[in-house]
């Protein structure tokens, strides 16, 4: 079965540092196939024939002993990953003009609810629950008035790994590709 692994809180401000072609070694060790990365912020599709909590764990495990830190990882089922991508607008993109992102969630803090624990300005940010995840979009004008964008700390921004709808897309990509290899 596919999987994206989303790691969450790699390479950002120069800690935890893990190089992608190092990742993809150690995952191909542990008995991973069809690995593929996307840029160095722990984007991951690979296939096992593990269950998802089994590759979770054992992800988890495998950064700790090759890396020598603990990361949160987020697994999730190539379908499960496809009906998030599939239900981003389709004008929703991220650049200048627009912000546009996806919070996927960990399983404890997946539920419409989410939303209203956000910090969203009205008027400002659109938030729209998925299954798995919190689809976030703003006018690019906006950028340094929304709630979002400010979102640390304890509360729910620990239940969740952002990525920018550009990002999501080209994952998704890497999906396809491994399926009709």
């Amino acid at each position: 079965m596919q999987y994206v692994i989303l790691l969450r809180g790699i390479n950002v401000g120069g800690r935890n540092k893990v190089g992608v072609a190092d990742l993809t070694a150690a995952l191909e060790a542990g008995g991973f196939t069809d690995v593929k990365t996307y840029i160095n912020s722990g984007n991951v599709v690979l296939t096992s024939l593990a269950t998802s909590a089994e590759v979770n764990n054992a992800v988890e495990k495998l950064i700790k002993d090759a890396f020598g830190f603990a990361v949160d990882v987020l697994t999730l089922t190539g379908a499960a990953y496809q009906q998030i991508t599939a239900a981003l607008p389709a004008n929703w993109i991220h650049g200048k003009a627009m912000g546009c992102n996806v919070m996927f969630l960990w399983a404890d803090a997946d539920s419409p609810d989410i939303v209203d624990k956000l910090p969203a300005k009205p008027g400002i940010d659109t938030l729209i629950y998925v299954p798995g995840a919190v689809l976030w979009a703003f006018d690019g004008k906006d950028v340094n008035r929304t709630g979002i964008s400010k979102l640390a700390g304890p509360g729910p921004s620990q239940r969740m790994t952002i990525r920018n709808c550009n990002t999501v897309r080209k994952i998704a990509a890497l999906l396809d590709a491994s399926a009709h290899r």
